[in-house]
């Protein structure tokens, strides 16, 4: 897969399947965050995106598993939002029509484009259709 930069912008449900292991995409999560490592792609993602990973993975597996993430987490570039992009997150999330569009999701789009990072790991499949984004599932 080409890249323009060296780096990957990891989304909460690529990090949920990577280590739930009984998620659909487990195993090809496995595949792909070692690809990431083999190819030398910074895994970047944000602060917005840690929080809602440990709770997804504690209301799925439970604090354990949740706690291990955060563990992990020391070692992904992790961008912290701040008062300036919150706004520009927010202004994003405001220009939404679809139902169910998330905040963090915006975040996401918005931070990787200031960041000039041109592709997501995600397994949510409404990025390259609300977003119209490059995706790695």
């Amino acid at each position: 897969m080409p890249f323009n930069t060296s780096e990957i912008f990891i989304d909460t449900s690529a990090f949920v399947a990577w280590l739930f292991e009984r998620d659909a995409h487990h195993r090809e999560a496995v595949q792909r965050f070692e690809w990431v490592k083999n190819n030398h792609l910074m895994p970047i993602t944000s602060s917005y995106i840690v929080d809602e990973t440990a709770t997804v993975l504690s209301h799925r597996e439970g604090q354990m598993l949740a706690r291990k993430f955060l563990d992990i987490v020391p070692a992904i570039h992790t961008i912290f939002i701040t008062e300036e992009i919150q706004q520009h997150v927010h202004t994003l999330f405001r220009a939404q029509e679809m139902r169910g569009t998330s905040i963090a999701d915006c975040s996401n789009i918005v931070l990787m484009k200031r960041l000039s990072i041109p592709t997501l790991f995600t397994y949510d499949s409404d990025f390259e259709d609300q977003f119209h984004i490059q995706v790695v599932k």
